[in-house]
């Protein structure tokens, strides 16, 4: 993985990026019995910082799927991630959270 911000939004490419970065089956596991949006943090990267949110449950399937952000931890604080939260409107204290569609609070 070279320097670069990493913002994937093609949902298969994103799937692939989480499976070899075992960040896939954590985000199906998470979503298995809710509909919403979850994110995790993988924070051990070598390179990287990464930010990975699944969006599930919606009607139009075309808004469900995944999306990755990384970002270089030679450029970036670890405080990146939560301005990226924070811009997505998900709060993560614990540095996962997930919202429920009928949240008023969370991302419809």
């Amino acid at each position: 993985m070279s320097d670069d911000i990493i913002h994937i939004t093609d949902d298969e490419a994103a799937r692939e990026f989480l499976q070899r970065n075992d960040l896939l089956r954590t985000l199906e596991q998470e979503c298995a019995f809710t509909h919403g949006v979850t994110a995790c943090c993988k924070l051990d990267h070598v390179t990287h910082w990464i930010l990975a949110v699944r969006y599930d449950g919606h009607t139009n399937p075309a808004d469900n799927g995944y999306i990755v952000f990384g970002w270089p931890k030679a450029r970036f604080p670890k405080s990146v991630i939560d301005d990226q939260l924070r811009e997505l409107n998900i709060s993560a204290p614990s540095w996962r959270r997930e919202y429920r569609k009928d949240d008023p609070s969370g991302l419809q």
